[in-house]
């Protein structure tokens, strides 16, 4: 009998450290996805939003200059985050991509080293990331990640145009941004 209450403690143990260890991986991944107390939110015409609170909220245009709506945000002097919803025609995420690098000028300019890109998933998101360094000023790092949101109703992308050191810096906020925008 006392054989028998040793593998029975022995088995409830491992049961346990296999549910502690269940719940801290699930809870490792809700907190990418959770939107912190930190956040702004951002609410305006069928369009809901959060995003950190040290993001400032530079314009909500209808129609923007790419799609029917932009939203864009500013992460610091030199590092942006768009919102860009398209209500009347279908966009795909190479094509948004592409028009976003030509008006960078990334393959025109000489002073353009170590260009690579490659497609990624953030979260639950299909992206394409682009990075480079610009050698005109000094030594300047840049990443363009464009992400798509929905699909419906309306094409949803989001178009992080980053700097120097936002670019680590904003590595985590870009799955819980993705993850709050709700369109109607």
């Amino acid at each position: 009998m006392d054989t028998f209450n040793r593998v029975l403690h022995a088995t409830l143990l491992v049961f346990l450290t296999l549910i502690v260890a269940c719940t801290d991986n699930q809870g490792g991944s809700d907190s990418l996805t959770k939107v912190p107390d930190s956040y702004k939110k951002y609410e305006e015409n069928g369009v809901s939003l959060a995003y950190p609170g040290d993001w400032t909220l530079s314009y909500d245009s209808s129609p923007s200059i790419y799609t029917s709506r932009g939203i864009g945000l500013n992460i610091s002097e030199f590092s942006t985050a768009t919102v860009l919803i398209s209500e009347d025609r279908d966009l795909a995420l190479d094509y948004v991509t592409n028009r976003f690098l030509k008006e960078f000028q990334v393959h025109e300019k000489d002073t353009i080293e170590n260009f690579s890109r490659h497609s990624e998933t953030i979260g639950k998101f299909s992206s394409e990331t682009a990075t480079w360094e610009d050698q005109f000023l000094g030594h300047t790092q840049y990443e363009l990640t464009v992400s798509k949101v929905h699909n419906k109703p309306h094409d949803v992308f989001v178009v992080f145009s980053l700097s120097d050191e936002d670019i680590g810096k904003v590595q985590e906020h870009k799955e819980r941004f993705l993850n709050s925008i709700h369109i109607q």
